[in-house]
């Protein structure tokens, strides 16, 4: 970990100021360590802090430390049972889904969302696809069937970033305070 400067410590809460309570990420079944990472670091940067698994040993690996000390890493035991808990909170549950839906830029992330990403083979498991609200793709028009799950995750959380940087979602401080300072101490180790 970098010394804990004033500049250190002023740009964590500027990062903290941006992050954003309702707009998260879980992880269906996937099982590459790589495309974890990649995943965790896209997430950082759009300003999500929490990322959902069900796998408890894709975040093990030395791969994925660097962008993991800037997430809260989040076990799930029972996915369909954590996305209906989420529904009931108010989220929407956006699922990937290479055999159709909408496509990833009509819906509106600036609704509290949970996005599903699936495993790099199957995708998400047929209990996930059924707790979905939405199912989405990402337009193709090659050979290629998909996106490998890091890319597809990059493309649509810069998507959701595009339109809540429009809503002026980044303008202001949306964590409470109580989270915000306990997110601030998470980063800063104190």
């Amino acid at each position: 970990m970098k010394k804990l400067t004033k500049r250190r410590i002023k740009r964590i809460e500027e990062v903290v100021a941006k992050r954003q309570p309702d707009l998260l990420v879980a992880l269906n079944a996937i099982k590459n360590p790589h495309n974890a990472s990649a995943i965790a670091r896209t997430a950082d940067a759009v300003g999500i802090y929490q990322l959902y698994t069900d796998n408890a040993m894709l975040f093990k690996a030395s791969t994925s430390k660097g962008a993991h000390r800037w997430l809260i890493i989040n076990y799930v035991q029972d996915m369909p049972s954590f996305l209906k808990q989420k529904r009931r909170e108010g989220f929407q549950v956006v699922v990937t889904y290479v055999h159709g839906g909408v496509p990833y830029t009509e819906i509106d992330y600036t609704k509290p969302t949970v996005l599903v990403m699936g495993n790099e083979a199957e995708g998400v498991e047929e209990e996930v696809l059924e707790v979905a609200d939405k199912r989405i793709w990402i337009p193709m028009y090659g050979m290629v069937e998909s996106l490998n799950v890091s890319v597809a995750t990059a493309v649509i959380l810069y998507e959701a970033l595009k339109q809540r940087q429009t809503a002026g979602f980044y303008n202001k401080i949306r964590l409470e305070d109580s989270e915000r300072r306990r997110l601030i101490e998470y980063y800063t180790g104190k």
